[in-house]
């Protein structure tokens, strides 16, 4: 049960006739190859991407123009789709306006 995580598997395993579950080769490598991957993923982490120097001045130059924020804008909103009304989805329901 090495590779199961929670605590109610833990609860359940705590009884007076329990079974205790064989582990095989296969658990301890399927434990070993997710130890080693969280390891990996803790060595990735802990190492920052940009060096202090890289990320101390690399938007000094963009601020100094006066449209960068300006044009960051007009690229987001260029990418946003139009928006949608429920008028328009169910204009097609619409077609008598009488009383019968």
């Amino acid at each position: 049960m090495l590779w199961v995580r929670g605590t109610a598997l833990l609860k359940a395993e705590l009884r007076k006739h329990r079974a205790l579950p064989y582990i095989s080769v296969s658990l301890k490598r399927h434990a070993l190859k997710w130890l080693m991957l969280e390891q990996d993923n803790l060595q990735i982490l802990s190492t920052p991407y940009l060096t202090k120097e890289e990320s101390s001045g690399h938007m000094t130059d963009k601020r100094k123009s006066s449209n960068f924020i300006q044009e960051k804008r007009v690229a987001v909103s260029s990418k946003m789709l139009p928006h949608r009304l429920s008028d328009d989805l169910l204009n097609h329901l619409k077609t008598e306006k009488k009383w019968e």
